[in-house]
């Protein structure tokens, strides 16, 4: 198995169906990346799998603004 793949089903993500590598990639890096802003596991799982924006998030987060409310704003 890739690690990408691993990584995903390790996350929780193997019911997402990502077949394509780069895009395996890529969601693996935003829920990473949505874990680093504060979000939990579940919650960075949809909104990595999601036209979040995560540039809008990080500006959000820096800023004070809350994860939920962050949340709210970028879904």
């Amino acid at each position: 198995m890739p690690v990408v793949e691993r990584e995903l089903e390790l996350l929780g993500c193997d019911e997402l169906d990502v077949r394509d590598d780069a895009l395996q990639r890529l969601l693996l890096w935003r829920v990473l990346q949505f874990q680093e802003l504060g979000f939990g596991l579940r919650i960075a799982i949809e909104l990595a799998d999601s036209a979040a924006d995560l540039g809008q998030a990080r500006r959000l987060v820096a800023t004070g603004c809350p994860p939920a409310l962050t949340r709210a704003i970028v879904d």
